[in-house]
This record gives C-alpha cells, sequence and structure tokens, in this order.
C-alpha cells in the first residue's frame, strides 16, 4: 500500500534533549562557548534527522504525525516507528459521498508488527482517501545507546566535512551509522 509521510518539523529542543551542545561539543573536542556554537547545534539536529530518516524511527516521542494512504486495505503501516511505540490517535477517510468521516477510537488496532487493522469485529470502511494521526518514538531517557552514537558518528562526519566543496563530500553515511543502526531500522511498506 502505498504511504505518504507528511514531513513534520521535530519540536524546539528536540536534538537537545538527545544530545545536549555540551555534550555534542565534547564529542567534537571542541571548547565550550565558542562561536561554533550555533552551528553545532544545526549539525547536531541534522545528525539526529539522518538517523531517524534512515531507520524510519523517531528517537524521542512525538505527536502528531500524519501519514496518507490511497484508501484502506491490508498493509496499512505508518512508516514510523518504533513499531512498539506507535500511538494512533485518528483516522479519517473520505467517504463516497465525498465527505470526510472520521472512524470511533477503538475502531482500529495497531499489530505488533505495526501495520493498521479493524478492530475484532469490525470491518474497514469502503472510500477514499486515508489519513492516520498518529504519535511515535521512544520516551525520553529510553532512546537506545547505539543510536545516539550513530546520530554522534553523523554530527562528527557532518562537522569535519562542513567546509569542503559539495562534490569532495561522499554522500553516504559512514559505514559505523549502517552497523549501529541495523537492528533498529523499521521497514516501510
Amino acid at each position: 500500500m502505498i504511504l505518504a509521510l507528511s514531513s513534520t518539523s521535530r519540536p524546539q529542543g528536540y536534538g537537545d534533549a538527545l544530545i545536549s551542545l555540551q555534550a555534542a561539543q565534547l564529542h567534537l573536542r571542541v571548547d565550550p562557548g565558542t562561536e561554533e556554537d550555533e552551528l553545532i547545534e544545526a549539525l547536531r539536529d541534522a545528525a539526529v534527522q539522518a538517523v531517524e530518516d534512515h531507520c524510519h524511527i523517531r528517537l524521542l516521542f512525538q505527536d502528531g504525525l500524519v501519514a496518507c494512504f490511497p484508501g484502506f486495505g491490508k498493509g496499512m503501516r505508518v512508516g514510523v516507528g518504533p513499531v512498539s511505540t506507535v500511538l494512533v490517535t485518528r483516522i479519517s477517510y473520505i467517504g463516497a459521498d465525498g465527505v470526510a468521516v472520521e472512524l470511533a477510537e477503538g475502531d482500529w488496532t495497531v499489530g505488533v508488527d505495526g501495520v493498521l487493522y479493524p478492530a475484532a469485529r469490525k470491518n474497514w470502511p469502503c472510500g477514499g482517501p486515508v489519513t492516520v494521526t498518529f504519535g511515535a518514538g521512544y520516551a525520553a531517557g529510553e532512546c537506545p545507546a547505539p543510536l545516539i552514537a550513530a546520530a554522534k558518528i553523523v554530527l562528527g562526519y557532518l562537522f569535519d566535512m562542513r567546509s569542503l566543496p559539495a562534490e569532495d563530500q561522499g554522500a553516504a553515511l559512514p559505514v559505523a551509522v549502517d552497523l549501529l543502526c541495523s537492528r533498529y531500522v523499521q521497514p516501510v511498506i
């Protein structure tokens, strides 16, 4: 089933809650209070997002994410995890008459595989485009250490490459990031 995941910006302080400026400076071996603090914060946020995008997860819980599907069907997976943290708060669709309809809470369930299913003794209605509003991500302080380490590696890579022309930079993430993230990558179908 085709999925369109609406891009959402991370809340203020999102990256800092995972890797503080002080931890980033320590990792980069940069003295605190330099003119590069803003750059380090921006690169840290980009590194966190790179790991999230690579794994299809949120490193911290984030509400208000939106996934859109062309219709109800098998294989409706919201595309962001970790699966065990997905909390669907709303499902709406366009009915056959062209009017928006919202499903009642309890009309759906999220399987252990991260796929949306109709609740017991329920069926998906017939209808057009489906919009799923949900939250996903690890609770504060629960993000696995390998994912934080991967974000720090990406941060170091971005910081080291900040002055190189684009044609001299590799497009791929460092191999250590793949290795650290491999257990956490969520499938997107």
